[in-house]
């Protein structure tokens, strides 16, 4: 990045808070009284971004189910160096893959197509020792992973570096590598950052990027209250990406002091997302943000809707934001 960027914004001490527009657990049912459901219904009404919708209409193919192993029964052999080959755990349906690339204008050529499936084999392996996901079927993995992350490619368009180079990508509770992994591995020039405030989840990010050789991703065990308000992280980042992490209000405070004047946050939600959204006015005011689109679209297979929110970066977040660990949550702006 430049030299302006690097004082892009303080990171002094937390001043005083400022009282909370919205009360709100983060949860996806921030709207709770009768007066927040009518906020919502004429805030919904009234935003001006662009609504927009994506119909991804391919069928997924059965996939053969005997090429997965069973990894807990290496485990039990050998706990220590379980003899699996993670190479042949997990076959996905690479045709949706393709066919999402298409659609999106990204050509998945062969390398990064069984990158896509060693990484799923590797998700696998892990989950067996440590439960970082629910998804470990291939038809979970392409689907709602892989396909999921790369949907998000569609609100990145434009973005480009605050210093002329490639633009940096944060995915701010990274867990599983999803949506960072996915789009470090889709443009292999970008330069992603997957956090985590566990050891354990940065140590396999950082072990399955070199299995992969994707040289342009780099795992921070930090939470995100304390990695903001550090020098190298803060107001540092042209997207910030969060998938599964927290309501809207909290989700702000976490990410947007990442971002850089001009960036952008790009949250992947559920149905709730206007509430969210509606809920999180105080905190878009506080904060320096300003929600410009909300992209709908459902996943193949799967009914329910789904919704990319993208916020702009207006103006500096102020010095003491984030606050202390675990304060956004608890108090939601």
């Amino acid at each position: 990045m430049s030299e302006h960027d690097s004082a892009d914004e303080d990171t002094g001490p937390p001043s005083a808070e400022p009282g909370a527009e919205v009360e709100s657990t983060g949860s996806d049912s921030d709207a709770t009284s009768s007066e927040k459901s009518d906020a919502v219904s004429a805030e919904t009404a009234a935003h001006t971004e662009p609504v927009e919708r994506t119909e991804l209409a391919e069928r997924m193919e059965p996939v053969d189910s005997t090429a997965s192993a069973d990894p807990q029964a290496s485990d039990a052999e050998n706990p220590s160096e379980p003899e699996i080959d993670p190479a042949t755990l997990c076959a996905l349906n690479t045709t949706v893959l393709r066919g999402v690339g298409e659609r999106l204008g990204i050509a998945l050529d062969e390398a990064a197509v069984a990158r896509y499936e060693r990484l799923a084999a590797e998700l696998v392996v892990i989950n067996a020792k440590m439960n970082i996901t629910r998804l470990t079927q291939p038809d979970e993995i392409a689907i709602q992973h892989i396909v999921d992350s790369l949907l998000g490619l569609r609100m990145m368009d434009g973005v480009a570096s605050g210093d002329g180079g490639q633009p940096r990508v944060l995915d701010v509770g990274s867990g599983a590598g999803f949506p960072g992994l996915a789009l470090a591995i889709a443009h292999p020039k970008w330069n992603v950052t997957l956090l985590d405030a566990r050891a354990k989840v940065v140590t396999w990010l950082e072990h399955v990027a070199r299995v992969l050789e994707l040289e342009n991703v780099t795992g921070v065990h930090a939470r995100a209250e304390d990695a903001a308000n550090e020098k190298e992280h803060r107001a540092r980042y042209d997207i910030v990406v969060a998938r599964a992490v927290a309501g809207l209000p909290t989700l702000l405070e976490l990410t947007l002091p990442f971002a850089r004047v001009g960036g952008r946050l790009v949250a992947w939600k559920g149905e709730s997302a206007d509430d969210e959204v509606a809920a999180a006015q105080s905190a878009l005011s506080v904060l320096g943000g300003k929600v410009t689109r909300r992209h709908r679209y459902t996943l193949p297979g799967l009914d329910r809707e789904r919704v990319l929110v993208v916020v702009e970066k207006r103006r500096k977040t102020p010095r003491g934001y984030p606050r202390k660990a675990g304060t956004p949550k608890r108090k939601p702006l």
